[in-house]
């Protein structure tokens, strides 16, 4: 059995890594604040068991008992891996950081950054005593490394949340029984993300009509396939702890 913990489950790639992770013998929890009816009907017609729970993950405090209640030490002694997959995210606000305020600031580090945090902690305080591979898998953006207009608040969680990455991995060298973890952009995907991108406000966000074109000209990805494509390479012995990686250029 392989366990998979997948944050934002309920819609678009995240609920894409769930399709693709559903199977076998699998146990799959999606955390998101919304529960998605088309998921449970997908369990129906798989082997794997499917757990949807309805939490909001800005509440920081409260993952450390998230997670030691959702993996179950039971199933951690029948698993072979486990899998976080940090997915969840948001995009507010988009515009300038003059326009934004402290709240809004607060709400979207809490959401792309300090969940991510908290949950990779106390993942690995849970599964220090597995014996199995662990991997823990944050989408990140290429707005990690490009700065946008309007996207200040944006792409400095994306960056934060790669340094993240690079220093759990380095933290991890020297164990007996390291965790495996990486910061993956999944390129321009299909979802309501996007959606919410070409119709925000171009005083806001100057690079809206490059996004247009995008979706006009049929250039999105599918996120079923850039799911499968990220748990593939995951686990690929080509990708290295810690690493930074564009799915588009892989």
């Amino acid at each position: 059995m392989n366990i998979y913990i997948i944050t934002g489950g309920s819609r678009g790639l995240g609920a894409a890594f769930v399709s693709a992770t559903l199977r076998d013998s699998n146990k799959v929890i999606s955390i998101a604040r919304t529960r998605n009816e088309e998921l449970d009907k997908l369990q129906s017609k798989r082997v794997g068991k499917f757990i949807q729970c309805q939490f909001d993950i800005s509440n920081i405090k409260e993952l450390d008992a998230l997670i030691d209640q959702i993996l179950d030490d039971n199933d951690i002694i029948q698993a072979s891996t486990i899998t976080l997959i940090n997915n969840a995210g948001i995009l507010h606000p988009m515009k300038p950081a003059e326009s934004c305020t402290a709240e809004e600031f607060q709400h979207i580090l809490a959401v792309n950054t300090l969940a991510p945090m908290a949950l990779t902690a106390a993942f690995l305080r849970k599964t220090a005593k597995f014996g199995g591979e662990k991997y823990i898998l944050n989408i990140s953006s290429g707005a990690g490394n490009t700065s946008y207009h309007g996207w200040a608040a944006y792409s400095t969680t994306k960056a934060a949340l790669n340094r993240f990455t690079q220093s759990v991995a380095f933290e991890e060298e020297g164990k007996d029984n390291p965790a495996k973890i990486i910061s993956l952009a999944p390129g321009v995907v299909d979802t309501d993300m996007q959606e919410e991108i070409r119709n925000s406000n171009e005083d806001n966000f100057k690079g809206i009509e490059r996004f247009r074109k995008l979706k006009n000209y049929g250039h999105l990805s599918n996120p079923n396939d850039v799911a499968y494509k990220a748990l593939q390479w995951l686990i690929d012995e080509q990708c290295e702890n810690g690493g930074i990686y564009d799915i588009r250029n892989l």
